[in-house]
């Protein structure tokens, strides 16, 4: 800014003329060459890390706020949305979401502006490579409140997965930029300018690839389509109930010697079907008919997982009827089946659904080699995996609810740069 002041009674303010284009202007052709990508995201760091070292932090930095001179300098502007990190501010109230959505960061998201920093301009400096190698931001949706929930809930896509030109240490560069937990990106836009450097020198970069426990970590964390799945929570929460009370109520038959123990038990089981079928039934606005293809996806493994556990409890009827045994059908024989339908229905939905959703279906696989050994004790260990599966899951979705509505209400009463 060169000057400011007043011309006739009205205030002008004097800055520099950039007489080139936006970086988004080039982006809209063609995405850039990797090299040239990290030429520009190199300089335009060092020069957020010089308003960092002044107390400024940007928090609107995308393509479009960065311009190139004729020469291809970039210049980075629209300082509007800048805070000082020391003194009050009226663009720092908690509630208010500031920013650009494609390419805010995830505690910018959730409007709690006070742990805005530094490190979350080192996201947006992500998420502007990633726009700048693969053509398009990190997360976009048909409109805002959907893409805030992408940058919440979801990982952007590997860019080497969008342009496959990309090296290998550029990816892992922006990636480490783009992680949900600030104290896992770089701990500086310096940092992340120095192993551009390096990048661009041939150098080994300092962010390392992803090791096995990352990998792990991330296949439990990640989650993709479970907010369509919300409206399950309070269908979940009596589920949760309702599983471990009907198989203590079974074992107890059995341990205290109930007369007719097979036909208490199946009426037992009945008797919870029926219970979870009126539950359905009182919730049906919120899952029928399905709206997704994943609600449809995960109702059909649903409805297989229960014709499953019936076709084992008959088929372990006909071999015990074939086997011509004198003695009764011992019913806590089909457990380790149904621990291993269990363990299929659960394991599947890991993959477009909740990453945790993997280790419930190991548990019970685990489960399912143990049983055999532990019969007397089966449906409560059966009951109690189950409960804990159905809590956890119920407890995601309803703190994902809660999320969602906090976000779409402060979008109600504040208009979001497009």
């Amino acid at each position: 800014m060169y000057e400011v002041g007043q011309y006739q009674g009205q205030p002008f303010m004097a800055m520099a003329y950039i007489d080139g284009q936006s970086l988004w202007d080039r982006v809209t052709e063609a995405p850039l060459p990797p090299l040239e990508a990290s030429r520009l995201m190199k300089q335009v760091a060092e020069a957020i890390q010089f308003a960092h070292s002044h107390g400024i932090i940007h928090r609107d930095l995308k393509p479009q706020n960065i311009l190139l001179t004729w020469d291809g300098q970039p210049k980075v502007t629209d300082f509007g949305l800048a805070k000082k990190q020391t003194g009050d501010s009226s663009l720092t109230s908690t509630g208010q979401i500031l920013g650009t959505p494609s390419y805010m960061p995830p505690e910018q998201v959730s409007g709690n502006n006070a742990t805005v920093g530094p490190l979350s301009d080192v996201y947006s400096l992500g998420a502007t490579l990633y726009c700048l190698l693969t053509g398009r931001p990190p997360f976009q949706a048909a409109t805002a409140l959907d893409t805030l929930l992408q940058v919440i809930h979801q990982e952007p896509v590997a860019p080497r997965q969008l342009n496959p030109a990309i090296p290998k240490d550029l990816e892992t560069i922006c990636l480490k930029c783009l992680q949900k937990d600030p104290a896992r990106r770089y701990a500086s836009a310096a940092a992340f300018a120095e192993d551009l450097r390096r990048s661009l020198n041939g150098e080994m970069i300092s962010a390392s690839q992803p090791r096995l426990v990352d990998h792990l970590r991330f296949a439990l964390q990640h989650n993709r389509d479970d907010i369509e799945l919300a409206a399950w929570a309070r269908i979940l929460w009596w589920f949760h109930w309702l599983v471990p009370l009907t198989e203590a109520t079974v074992w107890s038959f059995r341990t205290f010697g109930m007369p007719n123990f097979h036909a208490c038990a199946f009426g037992t089981r009945a008797g919870e079907f029926t219970v979870m079928a009126g539950i359905l039934w009182h919730y049906r606005a919120e899952w029928w008919p399905p709206r997704t293809a994943s609600a449809r996806h995960m109702l059909s493994q649903w409805i297989a997982f229960i014709l499953g556990c019936h076709l084992a409890v008959y088929v372990a009827v006909v071999v015990h009827l074939l086997s011509g045994s004198s003695g009764p059908m011992y019913l806590f024989d089909v457990y380790p089946t149904f621990a291993i339908l269990s363990g299929v229905l659960w394991f599947t939905p890991g993959s477009n659904f909740w990453g945790y959703c993997y280790a419930f279906g190991a548990a019970f696989f685990g489960l399912a080699a143990i049983l055999p050994f532990t019969q007397d004790i089966e449906p409560l260990m059966f009951g109690c995996l189950w409960s804990v599966c159905l809590w956890a899951t119920a407890r995601r979705l309803e703190r994902l609810v809660q999320l969602d509505l906090q976000t779409a209400k402060m979008l109600r009463h504040q208009e979001v740069n497009p």
